[in-house]
């Protein structure tokens, strides 16, 4: 009986003859098995990936990647969209934007724009979507485009049903704000579905229209609570990075374009800002106010400057008074006589000088000033249609007082300054007094009697708006005095900002004493009222709400190296200038230049010379005590406190202490110092053009300080101490104290740290942050700090 044998199969013979070696192949195997079902996992799911926010109804199709949603006539045919680095550019539509591709992940492109995602990997519930698309402005408005987007979004990346109900809407007319050329709003809120809650939302929105392209961006997150904000502040980074080259800035950039060319008959005007044009040569006859920047001994100031800060130091706290700063530190009297002469026959008048030695302002015809400084001055038109005249070229020095004279000002009245004022909400004295612990001060009689405070104004008021002010809040004071410098400035435009600055004040101390210095805004420097201020002696606390974007774009040279000289002579005689950080959050420049997209501070808000202010979003509890703050942001009005770094100063050395020394520090001088109040929905409450109304900004919250450090000072006289070792309560430059108290634990806690929201780019956090700076005071806190501070010196 034969036996039979199956024919082996071609993997039985490949196995016996691998028989020494079945261990080694059975691993190989296994880990060729696992890498393969590696790889699927990977590109099936895309752990890391950003995942749209999914609805519990099976019906929707979520977790398909979201796609830019159609708008009418959306355009089919285009060039692909080009990817450089960070920039992405619509070549079809002229529209791009900046972004970080190591953050931001691009998911779909077409014609009409661009859809990106954010994430951290491995967090999927951080998501965020951005998406930004464009139409010709033919095809749509912004609002009717926006709403599009809107309901796009609600049924591709929400995953929501078409539902018109009320709690389905993301966008109502209450909520941003709509014109002509503009629509937007911010959104957060749980939204509700056929099965029940949905996901808890925040949409950031908005469009616009520059009569070429109508632009709409929404940014929409379903993230918590504590990190929606940093979420949305991301959004924002890339939102105000969006560029418009069409239209007429379009043709703004052409024009300077060709102007540049070699040959150019003006190759000056192609330095003119955007949206200005030139108009013609300046009428002769015109007269124009100017001033001569002195030489100053500069380095042997700063080191007196410092020694001021120095407990070694036998200078310590020994402020000088303006005629023996002007004696040990600027040029002789016989020198700055010849000066005067040599302007006197050129034919200039109205010579002014001050005891500091500074400059030395004066007054006389276009031709006159184009002989003495060999330039040409012509008149230029900016966007709003303002008139203003500037050089043609850099003017000269002459030579006779070029060793006495580093520079000029006035020939140029291009850059205005820039009040901080934004109406909205209310805060009364009762409510600032109980949440920034004023009323014990009041408690003690403390209203500010027998103090002067000084504040510097482009712009005048109507004293009748004073009065009714006192009327309305049943208080009483001495009348505010008007200090006129270089002829004063008409109650105009930015009235209300000068009734803002002296209503605050006199909310938190009605008997002080308030000297407003007003000046011609575009006729006088910074450094003009700032000497002003220094020759009279008469205030050495200040406020002041006023700032230009600290840009060479913006800011003459000549003006920044006389304002940082006034200033330095200023905190040599012991005045502390509170300052306003502006209200475009870290976009500064955008006040003044819309699409300026880089980040930008204040000027002189960013010297080392003031105590800058940002700003915050206030909230009391039932009882009107301090609840929390906020870092103040609005980033679809691109509002916001100021803060961030300086383009040129080094930071100083008293600025140290938590916080200050991080990821963004760069060497030079960091804002804000402090904050207060400021969003307009917790705008203090102020009287002009005889109505009362809420106003808010950094403007409110730099006299908020100004006010609060009057009543410290008069504690501090009670308490008989002060710097120096007089007993006048006088505080001295304040700056460096309040960083002090801030680097130590102190009896009383001075101040609020602010550690939520933002300025549009930089977060608050824990101690200093370029937010909130130092954070809000406890004023009765803060005084007791200082009063002991003074007496341990």
């Amino acid at each position: 009986m034969s036996t039979l044998t199956p024919n082996p199969s071609i993997a039985d013979e490949l196995w016996s003859k691998l028989k020494p070696h079945r261990f080694i192949a059975l691993f190989v195997g296994a880990l060729t098995v696992f890498f393969l079902i590696a790889l699927v996992v990977i590109l099936i799911v895309k752990p890391g990936a950003a995942t749209p926010p999914c609805n519990p109804d099976p019906t929707t199709h979520c977790g398909t990647p979201p796609t830019i949603p159609q708008t009418p006539d959306s355009l089919t045919a285009a060039d692909p969209p080009v990817f450089g680095g960070k920039l992405y550019s619509n070549s079809q539509l002229r529209f791009g934007l900046e972004y970080d591709p190591k953050t931001w992940n691009i998911v779909s492109s077409t014609a009409s724009g661009v859809q990106m995602n954010w994430h951290i990997s491995g967090r999927p519930d951080l998501d965020l979507v951005l998406i930004v698309q464009g139409v010709p402005a033919s095809t749509a408005m912004p609002a009717q485009l926006l709403q599009a987007q809107i309901s796009s979004l609600k049924g591709n990346i929400l995953g929501l049903k078409a539902d018109s109900s009320p709690s389905h809407a993301l966008l109502s007319p209450d909520i941003g704000y709509v014109d002509q050329s503009a629509t937007g709003g911010a959104y957060a809120g749980t939204l509700d579905t056929p099965q029940g809650p949905g996901p808890r939302i925040a949409l950031l929105s908005m469009a616009a229209t520059d009569g070429t392209i109508t632009l709409v961006a929404t940014a929409l997150t379903t993230s918590s609570e504590e990190i929606r904000l940093p979420l949305m502040g991301v959004a924002d980074t890339v939102l105000n990075t969006l560029t418009w080259p069409s239209g007429a800035q379009a043709q703004t950039i052409s024009s300077r374009s060709s102007a540049a060319r070699p040959g150019a008959r003006n190759p000056r005007l192609a330095a003119a800002n955007p949206g200005s044009h030139y108009l013609r040569r300046t009428d002769r006859a015109t007269t124009v106010d100017l001033s001569l920047v002195l030489r100053f001994r500069q380095a042997a100031l700063d080191r007196y400057l410092q020694q001021l800060q120095d407990p070694r130091s036998p200078n310590y706290q020994r402020y000088l008074p303006s005629g023996k700063i002007g004696e040990r530190f600027g040029i002789s009297r016989a020198v700055l006589a010849r000066v005067k002469q040599r302007l006197a026959a050129a034919g200039m008048g109205g010579i002014v000088t001050y005891p500091q030695r500074t400059s030395l302002r004066f007054r006389g015809t276009a031709a006159a000033a184009e002989a003495l400084f060999d330039t040409s001055l012509g008149d230029f038109q900016d966007a709003t249609g303002r008139v203003y005249h500037r050089p043609l070229r850099p003017p000269t020095i002459p030579s006779d007082i070029h060793g006495s004279v580093v520079g000029v000002t006035g020939l140029s009245n291009e850059t205005l300054a820039v009040p901080a004022d934004i109406p909205n909400g209310v805060i009364t004295p009762r409510v600032s007094a109980a949440a920034y612990d004023i009323a014990p001060l009041h408690k003690f009689g403390l209203f500010g009697q027998g103090q002067t405070v000084a504040i510097i104004s482009f712009a005048s008021f109507h004293d009748s708006d004073v009065r009714k002010f006192d009327r309305d809040l049943g208080i009483s004071g001495p009348a505010v005095k008007h200090r006129r410098v270089a002829g004063g400035s008409p109650v105009g435009a930015g009235a209300d900002e000068v009734n803002l600055d002296i209503d605050t004040i006199r909310s938190i101390a009605p008997k002080a004493q308030i000297i407003d210095y007003e000046g011609p805004n575009g006729g006088v420097s910074y450094a003009d009222m700032i000497n002003a201020i220094i020759a009279d002696g008469k205030a050495d606390i200040a406020s002041m709400s006023w700032t230009n974007c600290d840009d060479a774009l913006n800011l003459n040279p000549a003006d920044r190296v006389a304002t940082l000289q006034a200033l330095r002579a200023a905190v040599a005689r012991g005045i502390t200038l509170f300052n306003s950080t502006g209200d475009a959050g870290s976009y500064d420049c955008q006040r003044h230049f819309p699409t300026v997209h880089r980040l930008t501070v204040g000027f002189p808000v960013d010297s080392p010379y003031v105590v800058a202010v940002g700003g915050t979003r206030l909230a009391t509890n039932a009882r009107g005590a301090y609840a929390r703050e906020y870092g103040w942001e609005d980033p679809l009005s691109n509002g916001g406190g100021g803060g961030g770094l300086n383009p040129k100063d080094r930071r100083p050395p008293w600025q140290k202490g938590p916080g200050v020394t991080n990821k963004y520090s760069n060497g030079k001088r960091q804002i804000p110092d402090v904050a207060a109040a400021a969003d307009p929905d917790s705008g203090f409450y102020v009287v002009f053009d005889g109505q009362g109304h809420g106003i808010g900004g950094t403007s409110a919250a730099t006299p908020f300080w100004a006010g609060s450090t009057v009543l410290i000072r008069q504690l501090a006289r009670r308490n008989h101490v002060g710097v120096g070792g007089n007993k006048t309560g006088k505080l001295g430059f304040l700056a460096p104290t309040l960083y002090k108290l801030a680097s130590s634990p102190q009896p009383f806690p001075p101040f609020h740290d602010v550690r939520a929201g933002g300025n549009r780019y930089y977060a608050a956090g824990p101690g200093w942050d370029f937010s909130t700076g130092l954070g809000s005071p406890d004023v009765w806190n803060l005084g007791r700090d200082i009063v002991r501070f003074l007496r341990t010196r």
